[in-house]
This record gives C-alpha cells, sequence and structure tokens, in this order.
C-alpha cells in the first residue's frame, strides 16, 4: 500500500506542477494587466520549481527528502488566482447596467 500512497502522490504532484505552469503562461498571455502577467509569471515560477523539486528527489517525496512539500505553494498561487478572478468578476458585474 505504500509504494501505491507513493506512486499517487508524485502523480499528482508532477500532474498539479504542470497545470500551473500551463495556467500561469496563459495568463502571461494577457496583456493589459500587469497584475495578471505577475500572477502569471509567479505561477509559472512555481510549477517550474515543483517539477524540479519532485524530479530531483525521485523516487522519494519532497518531504521525505526534507524539503518543503511544494503543494502548499501551489494552494497558495490558486487561491491567488481564484481571489483575483472574482475581484475582476465582481467590478465588471458593478460596471454592467442593471435590468
Amino acid at each position: 500500500m505504500d509504494q501505491t500512497k507513493l506512486a499517487m502522490d508524485i502523480a499528482w504532484d508532477v500532474w498539479i506542477s504542470m497545470a500551473t505552469v500551463a495556467f500561469g503562461i496563459a495568463m502571461l498571455n494577457i496583456l493589459n494587466s500587469s497584475v495578471v502577467r505577475l500572477i502569471g509569471l509567479s505561477g509559472v515560477i512555481a510549477g517550474v520549481a515543483g517539477l524540479g523539486v519532485n524530479f530531483f528527489v525521485y523516487p522519494l517525496t519532497p518531504t521525505a527528502a526534507g524539503l518543503p512539500d511544494p503543494g502548499i505553494f501551489f494552494f497558495t498561487w490558486f487561491v491567488l488566482a481564484a481571489v483575483h478572478l472574482v475581484m475582476v468578476v465582481v467590478k465588471d458585474s458593478n460596471l454592467r447596467p442593471s435590468d
């Protein structure tokens, strides 16, 4: 059972790292907002760093190798991106005329 948990943990870290990089690259392509580009750049950096850490310590997990788990950085980044998205939606809904 321990090997299964290890495989699932590594697979999850790799997939979430790649998703963070992809989402960050998509945010970099938005030219009208420097805040979005900054969030996107930090996502790309966090995702690449997460992949690097996971590949560097493989077959161990980062926590087993004495490094911090990159998952908390991904969580923080996705929360930041979601908060910014909600703020944009709320701002946009306030600009529309009411029915």
